[in-house]
């Protein structure tokens, strides 16, 4: 079994990821393929994301 390290990605680097989704730069898709993320870490900054907006 291979042992897997978790990655830690910056502030400013889940902020970059979430703006070109949000702002149809890019499609989530295609930031999972270029930087290797899953779906669901993408999902999960992309909500975050959206009540960083919402609340201020």
């Amino acid at each position: 079994m291979r042992s897997t390290s978790r990655r830690n990605h910056t502030r400013e680097f889940k902020l970059q990821c979430c703006r070109q989704v949000a702002t149809g730069e890019k499609y989530p898709a295609q930031i999972c393929r270029e930087y290797n993320l899953s779906e669901s870490v993408l999902l999960r900054w992309r909500k975050e994301y959206e009540e960083i907006v919402v609340s201020g």
